[in-house]
């Protein structure tokens, strides 16, 4: 889950061979792609779900612009490259 108490700009890349489910009651695409990536400008306090369906692992990049913390909880079959998180 990917949660901000304000507006932010997101960038979700795809790393893994799987699609990635997102539910959101934002206009959001349903799924990201294997190998792609999903730009975003997030309202203040939007939130994000995201699901696999699969066996394997799923890895993502996020990248934030933002006020404020992102919060990014509950993603125990991601593994996140943080070094890729930035806020100002």
């Amino acid at each position: 889950m990917i949660k901000s108490k304000s507006a932010a700009e997101i960038e979700i890349e795809n790393i893994s061979d799987d699609p990635i489910i997102m539910k959101s009651v934002l206009k959001i695409p349903p799924v990201i792609s294997p190998k792609s990536n999903f730009t975003y400008f997030f309202p203040k306090k939007g939130i994000i779900y995201f699901y696999n369906s699969n066996q394997n692992e799923i890895i993502i990049n996020i990248k934030a612009k933002t006020n404020k913390k992102l919060i990014i909880e509950n993603l125990n079959t991601f593994r996140i490259n943080e070094d890729k998180l930035s806020h100002y």
